[in-house]
Formats: C-alpha cells, sequence, structure tokens
C-alpha cells in the first residue's frame, strides 16, 4: 500500500506576518467581514438544502455536502455577491481606525 499524496489549499496569507497599520486595519477587517458573510452563507445554504429523500443520508453525503456548501458560501463571499461584508465594512472602518495600536503588555506594539 503507498502513500497518496494530499494537498492542502492553504492561505499564504495565514503563514505570513500579521499586516500593520490604517491600511492593515482595513485589509483584516475586510477579511473577517469577509469570513463573516462567507459563514452566514454557509448556514443559509445548510438550511435551503434538502434533508433526506430518496436516498438515505449517510455519514459520507452529509461530510460532502457540508463541505460542498462551505466552498460555495465561501466562494460567494469572496465574490461580494450579498453585500453582508460590504456593509460590515463600511460600518465598522471608522471604528476600527480609532482604535490604538494593540500592544503586548509591556506597551510596545504587537506587531513588532
Amino acid at each position: 500500500m503507498s502513500a497518496v499524496p494530499i494537498s492542502l489549499n492553504v492561505d499564504p496569507s495565514i503563514a505570513s506576518a500579521e499586516p500593520r497599520g490604517a491600511t492593515d486595519k482595513a485589509a483584516r477587517l475586510r477579511k473577517a467581514a469577509t469570513g463573516l458573510e462567507g459563514l452566514w452563507i454557509h448556514q443559509m445554504l445548510k438550511e435551503a438544502l434538502p434533508k433526506g429523500g430518496m436516498l438515505e443520508r449517510s455519514f459520507a453525503a452529509e461530510t460532502f455536502q457540508d463541505m460542498l456548501s462551505d466552498a460555495l458560501a465561501q466562494n460567494m463571499a469572496q465574490r461580494s455577491k450579498f453585500g453582508l461584508a460590504d456593509v460590515l465594512v463600511k460600518q465598522l472602518e471608522p471604528k476600527v481606525a480609532a482604535q490604538p495600536a494593540a500592544t503586548n503588555g509591556l506597551g510596545e506594539a504587537r506587531n513588532k
């Protein structure tokens, strides 16, 4: 039995250093808002898709359906199909920009 290579889709921005400055705050806010929109769309898709039906629902089928709806939701959120992320960014941007830089507890900026 040979090993099968597994390819993982990893967001390269996760491995990179945290963003710095005001533009980075906006980028992190946009990323968080888009993630929230994706979660919201995922929940909507889960509720909208039929449960049961003619075929028996196995654990594998439910897992596949959940993964498919999550992939669809993230894709839709990235393309701003619903606009929830845009509304969140517009509402929260002034508050995020007004916040002081986060510190590490020693009075030093956390992103050094």
